[in-house]
C-alpha cells in the first residue's frame, strides 16, 4: 500500500504498473475470506482483532484463518462467550496480533488492549483472552476517567471557538501526549495580533476541518483521509 500524500510520483508510476486486475480481484477475496474470519473470531472469543505493526498481513491473515477454523462449531463457541458475558456487556476489547518477534506472551497494553503473539496457538490465544480481560476492562476505564477533561474541557472548547469539526489521534500517541499537544495548540491559537486578529484568521482557516494529532518527526500535512495532521512536537 502506497500513501497518496507522500509517494513521489516516479514511485507510482513505477508501482502501478504491476498492479493487474487478477491481482486486485485476489485482494478482494482474501479481503471477504478475513471478514467473514474476523466476525466468526470477534463473534465468539467477545473481542475485536486487530492487526498490530509488527505482524504482516499475511501472517495475520493466517492467525485469523486458524482461529476461525477452531472455533466456528457451537460447542467451543458457547463456553468462551459465557465466561465473557459480563465483559461483552460492557465495551468491545480490542485484541491485537503481533508479530512473534515483539510479542511472546498475552499482555495487556497501557491503552487497554490485549496484545497476543501471531505463534501462539488458537487455545493459548483464547486461554489469554479470558485471562487478561477483566485486567483490560480496568484499564479502559481507568483511561475514559483520564480522558473527562479532555473530552469535557480542550476538545469542545477548540471546537466551539474555531469550529473544527472533529478531533482525533493516531494509535501511535498516548492519551497524556495528545491532551499535552491540543492544550498547547488551544493557547497558541488565542494569542491575539498587533490588529486582534489572528484569533480570527485561524478560526477562518480551521473552520469546518477535522484535525489529528500524530507522532514526532512530522510535518503538518493533509492525511488520506482529509484531516489536518499536526504533529505532537509542532513548532
Amino acid at each position: 500500500y502506497l500513501s497518496p500524500t507522500s509517494t513521489p510520483i516516479q514511485w507510482l508510476d513505477h508501482h502501478l504498473r504491476y498492479v493487474t486486475s487478477d491481482q486486485l480481484e485476489l485482494h478482494s477475496h482474501y479481503k471477504s475470506k478475513l471478514k467473514q474470519y474476523s466476525d466468526i473470531v470477534d463473534r465468539v472469543l467477545g473481542v475485536k482483532f486487530v492487526k498490530g505493526y509488527s505482524c504482516s498481513s499475511q501472517d495475520y491473515h493466517r492467525v485469523m484463518k486458524r482461529l476461525a477454523n477452531e472455533y466456528a462449531n457451537e460447542s467451543n463457541a458457547t463456553a468462551l462467550v459465557i465466561g465473557s458475558s459480563s465483559v461483552l456487556a460492557l465495551e468491545r476489547v480490542f485484541c491485537r496480533v503481533e508479530s512473534s518477534a515483539a510479542v511472546r506472551r498475552g499482555a495487556v497494553t497501557n491503552d487497554g488492549q490485549i496484545q497476543v503473539s501471531d505463534s501462539m496457538a488458537p487455545s493459548q490465544i483464547a486461554a489469554s483472552i479470558a485471562k487478561l480481560l477483566p485486567k483490560a476492562r480496568q484499564r479502559l476505564l481507568a483511561l475514559r476517567n483520564d480522558q473527562l477533561p479532555l473530552r469535557e474541557e480542550i476538545i469542545p472548547q477548540l471546537q466551539h471557538e474555531f469550529g473544527i469539526l472533529k478531533i482525533q489521534k493516531s494509535k501511535t500517541i498516548t492519551l497524556e501526549q495528545h491532551s499535552t499537544s491540543l492544550s498547547r495548540l488551544l493557547q497558541h491559537l488565542r494569542k491575539k495580533g498587533a490588529n486582534n486578529d489572528y484569533n480570527d484568521s485561524w478560526k477562518q482557516k480551521l473552520a469546518g476541518n477535522a484535525l489529528t494529532i500524530v507522532g514526532k518527526g512530522h510535518h503538518c500535512h493533509l492525511g488520506d483521509d482529509g484531516t489536518l495532521q499536526i504533529p505532537l512536537d509542532w513548532k
